[in-house]
């Protein structure tokens, strides 16, 4: 039987693409633990991890039980674990030998960076991004998402990619949140690339497993990101590199 970690996961035409599961795969990368993948497309998750026992992170407008990924199983505990942060929490308690993705005292503070995270730079520029991510989908998952998600925001997804003033505004607000981005971390020190000053933590791998959604929904775009800032989000990236080579 494998001792890996199993990682589950929405498969694309890309490949890995969604930045809530990139926030994992570099986890399990950067505490260097082998893992491998179950593809499980967006209409068959909650099936799929319910069967399998895993817990789920909330409840839907409806009612209906909320189940998500990034979700792990561990042989090694034979425990499912569901949501970014508890499963780095997890990992970190699991495997204390390996490199923390929290270290002490630092947990609390970097879970309410990553929620300042998305309220400044992911939700802001979603609209942007929208068209390029759903490209991405296999037939069956998109299928999934245009139903679903018309359904949640009473208009069609043509109507959204084609609202050059929504787009150009979550552009707009996105770049806004990148300055925000850099001062925040210009507060360890005016030479850091990384939240904790030369140390990368889990918050710098939700920051990479933004800009590596971006990057592939967007190329175009992300040549541009990258260059913002002094590019600094491109060296960011490059040295985050070393994490995606098992990922």
């Amino acid at each position: 039987m494998s001792t890996k970690i199993i990682l589950y996961d929405i498969p694309s035409r890309f490949g890995p693409f969604s930045g809530n599961s990139w926030r994992t795969r570099y986890a399990l990368s950067y505490k260097k633990l082998p893992f491998s993948t179950v593809w499980v497309e967006l209409g068959d998750i909650a099936e799929v991890l319910s069967v399998a026992g895993a817990p789920t992170t909330g409840t839907w407008a409806d009612g209906r039980p909320k189940y998500t990924v990034p979700t792990i199983h561990d042989p090694k505990t034979s425990r499912h674990v569901a949501g970014g942060y508890e499963i780095a929490c997890y990992l970190d308690e699991t495997y204390p030998a390996s490199p923390a993705l929290l270290p002490y005292g630092t947990a609390g503070l970097q879970h309410l960076f990553v929620d300042a995270l998305m309220d400044r730079i992911v939700s802001p520029g979603f609209p942007a991004m929208l068209e390029g991510a759903f490209g991405l989908f296999n037939p069956s998952s998109a299928a999934y998402f245009r139903e679903t998600r018309e359904k949640m925001w009473g208009k069609t997804l043509e109507d959204m990619f084609s609202d050059t003033v929504a787009v150009k505004k979550a552009w707009t607000g996105l770049k806004e949140g990148l300055d925000w981005l850099e001062n925040t971390i210009k507060e360890s020190g005016e030479g850091s690339m990384f939240l904790l000053g030369s140390t990368v933590t889990y918050g710098d791998l939700v920051i990479g497993s933004t800009f590596k959604w971006l990057s592939i929904a967007n190329p175009e775009r992300w040549e541009e990101v990258k260059k913002l800032n002094g590019g600094r989000w491109g060296r960011f990236m490059e040295f985050l590199r070393q994490y995606e080579d098992n990922a």
